[in-house]
């Protein structure tokens, strides 16, 4: 099942595909719930602590869209309660996620640094490379890597 803003008829991939008007009722039925909206007056706040607790309690929630539609602290206390089986974030508001956030210490909580949507852009692509060669440079010289995730 999928949602868009406008419904205008079918969307490959999906075997349906609803209003967003409908997400309140649907979303207790999703084993896992995939944000992948821009930021919008619309999406901003969307999902919050009322909707992550109409999911179900050992359903999954993705955030790559943008970090700005989910509210990461509503989040944390619904994994601190039990509620989800777990969530992967590679979006965060702010970001880069600071290092003091409580967000890292969350056991089924996976961070990811906002790579999940590929390399598509030839832009993207090219900073993945030269993040590679830097990091593959700081290797060979003994040096610490940039960008690692503990």
């Amino acid at each position: 099942m999928g949602l868009k803003r406008r419904v205008n008829g079918p969307v490959a991939g999906f075997d349906r595909v609803f209003p967003m008007e409908r997400l309140d009722e649907l979303l207790p039925q999703a084993d896992v719930v995939a944000l992948t909206l821009p930021h919008t007056p619309e999406t901003a706040g969307l999902m919050d602590g009322a909707r992550i607790a109409r999911m179900k309690d050992d359903a999954i929630l993705l955030n790559a869209g943008r970090g700005s539609v989910l509210d990461q602290a509503a989040l944390a206390r619904a994994l601190a309660g039990g509620k989800l089986w777990g969530a992967a974030l590679d979006v965060t508001e702010p970001e880069p996620l600071p290092l003091d956030s409580p967000l890292w210490d969350i056991p089924n909580l996976l961070i990811t640094p906002h790579v999940a949507g590929g390399i598509r852009l030839e832009r993207t692509r090219r900073a993945c490379i030269q993040m590679a060669l830097d990091n593959l440079r700081r290797y060979l010289a003994g040096k610490p890597l940039e960008n690692r995730v503990q």
